[in-house]
């Protein structure tokens, strides 16, 4: 061995060295390649979600804080909240016609998931059930809302018929149907019963899936039990469809303020107090330009609403599930 001041290099050679080229091509288990690609995908959405979402929202929640003259204050806030523990104002009235149509909502999600236990056993006549009740969700909202319309109104054919019997049609809408009924305006019901009537498409078909998923075996075997139909339902059926129906469930939750009919299609300049939270403040936004209470509003119903969707996801999500 050779003697010298210098520092001597050693060369790694054999299968060490090609790993450790490799080790040093990597960073936290990825690759040079796969980090840039990563990257490239990543970082256009993080600039797109810094812009389009926390600058506009947080522009939005000071606008609460705000007049329409940009002046700091808090008489937005104060009369927001007038609006809103008021029934009889537009955002009472919304809250009300929303809270009508979520309720509807949920207690759709349990006659759907019936009707699709019908449909599961293929009793007779499933296929001209199914026909009638999905061909409202196939034809657009436009010609269904027209012709629901034009049956229900005096002069339509329900009416000419009870004209010859000697009775009148109500008037379900129209300038005299909207005095109150049950906390809401009759034009309201009329609308729900319209959603109810077109509703029953896309979540049956998740049952449908959810059903198909069910092991026959375990079916017989309950049937060799002695079990009846009702007690299918209600031990077997829904346990093992849980997952979808509780996804279905917070989905809804989540939604609460969102939930409503085709209000623009019925009452398009909210004459017969239909309207709902998203119609009020779609108006607000779009016609009067009341940026600011619209914000205040926001503010508020998020506030109420957050905490209790959250705890109720935080229920449904303590009921255990059946894994098959």
């Amino acid at each position: 061995m050779k003697k010298s001041g210098a520092i001597e290099q050693t060369t790694i050679c054999g299968p060490n060295a090609k790993s450790k080229k490799v080790a040093n091509n990597r960073l936290g288990g990825l690759q040079k390649d796969e980090i840039w690609l990563i990257c490239l995908v990543i970082i256009p959405q993080i600039i797109l979600t810094c812009i389009l979402y926390l600058y506009v929202n947080f522009d939005s929640l000071t606008l609460a804080f705000r007049n329409a003259r940009n002046e700091w204050t808090t008489n937005t806030l104060r009369y927001a909240w007038g609006e809103l523990t008021n029934l009889d104002s537009d955002l009472g009235v919304g809250i009300v016609n929303t809270l009508m149509f979520f309720i509807k909502n949920i207690l759709m999600l349990f006659f759907q998931l019936f009707i699709a236990y019908f449909f599961y056993k293929k009793m007779k006549g499933t296929r001209v059930f199914q026909i009638i009740l999905y061909l409202p969700t196939i034809i657009g909202s436009v010609a269904t809302v027209s012709v629901f319309k034009y049956i229900i109104e005096p002069r339509g054919p329900i009416g000419e018929m009870l004209g010859f019997a000697g009775m009148e049609m109500p008037h379900f809408l129209g300038k005299n149907g909207f005095e109150k009924f049950l906390f809401t305006s009759k034009a309201s019901w009329t609308i729900l019963v319209y959603s109810v009537w077109v509703g029953w498409g896309a979540d049956m078909l998740l049952f449908g899936g959810a059903f198909a998923r069910i092991p026959v075996e375990l079916l017989e075997a309950a049937k060799l039990d002695g079990i009846n139909a009702m007690e299918e339902i209600v031990y077997l059926i829904f346990p093992l469809i849980w997952p979808t129906f509780s996804t279905l469930l917070i989905l809804n939750l989540t939604n609460v303020l969102n939930a409503g009919g085709p209000v623009l299609l019925f009452d398009k300049y909210g004459t017969m107090d239909t309207w709902t939270v998203g119609y009020e403040m779609f108006y607000k936004v779009m016609m009067t330009k009341e940026y600011n209470l619209v914000s205040a509003m926001g503010l508020y119903l998020t506030i109420i609403i957050v905490p209790l969707v959250m705890g109720a996801r935080k229920l449904i999500e303590k009921i255990p599930t059946v894994e098959y």
